[in-house]
């Protein structure tokens, strides 16, 4: 009897779920499986992402490269844009937003509130 069929169907259904198994609810983990799963152009933003982690001169990695040029939140407009939400996920258009909502509630933290915005 030949297993080869039977050999390959089980390990495309192995790396599937080994896949899926490391996918959490951690941002970059979650901005991956979405781009993967949608074709690209999907970016998740948290409100700490608007900040700049600056370090001491002894620490060895305190430098920020800008390239490209990152923008930087001033004081008092953290908040602006995450009033109500822990995270942002940016879709591009033509996306099947419902899709992209339910592969979210499939992996975020319970507690945790988002929104989707449509970018063009």
């Amino acid at each position: 009897m030949d297993l080869d069929g039977v050999w390959q169907s089980f390990s495309d259904w192995r790396d599937y779920y080994r896949y899926k198994v490391h996918v959490t609810s951690q941002h970059r983990s979650l901005e991956g499986h979405l781009n993967k799963t949608f074709g690209g152009g999907i970016l998740i933003k948290s409100y700490e992402d608007q900040f700049l982690a600056i370090g001491l001169n002894s620490e060895p990695a305190h430098w920020v490269l800008f390239e490209p040029m990152q923008e930087i939140a001033l004081e008092g407009e953290g908040g602006q844009s995450f009033k109500d939400v822990d995270f942002i996920v940016y879709v591009p258009e033509g996306i099947d937003l419902s899709l992209v909502r339910a592969e979210i509630e499939r992996y975020k933290i319970a507690d945790r509130t988002y929104k989707i915005v449509t970018k063009k």
